[in-house]
């Protein structure tokens, strides 16, 4: 299997829980091989953004888009893996990727 690239584009995403605002118009896009860092104190939104990138959260306002395409219709190609995943310190990233994607090497080091 073959990756093609991909490109995330977050636009205008708002968040607010427990009537508290967490982030607020935040727009930015990625593309395949791209690195984000998600900083900042507790509670401030940081797991709340990538469980919305990653479907398991409603977008309450704004737009994210997965190759132009809504989230919801590209959402099967969305993996997130957090704070606290079932890795196994065992193996290397590379063996635990294989392991939670069931994709071979080759793919896993595309990705």
């Amino acid at each position: 299997m073959i990756f093609e690239p991909v490109s995330l584009n977050i636009s205008q995403v708002s968040c607010e829980r427990d009537d508290r605002l967490l982030f607020h118009n935040l727009s930015f896009a990625l593309r395949s091989g791209d690195i984000l860092r998600v900083a900042g104190p507790n509670g401030a939104g940081k797991t709340t953004l990538l469980r919305m990138i990653a479907g398991l959260f409603e977008v309450q306002d704004g737009v994210i888009t997965i190759d132009q395409e809504p989230l919801s219709e590209r959402r099967h190609q969305v993996l997130y893996i957090g704070h606290k995943p079932q890795v196994s310190r065992d193996l290397t990233v590379i063996d635990n990727l294989k392991f939670l994607t069931g994709f071979d090497e080759p793919v896993v080091k595309q990705a």
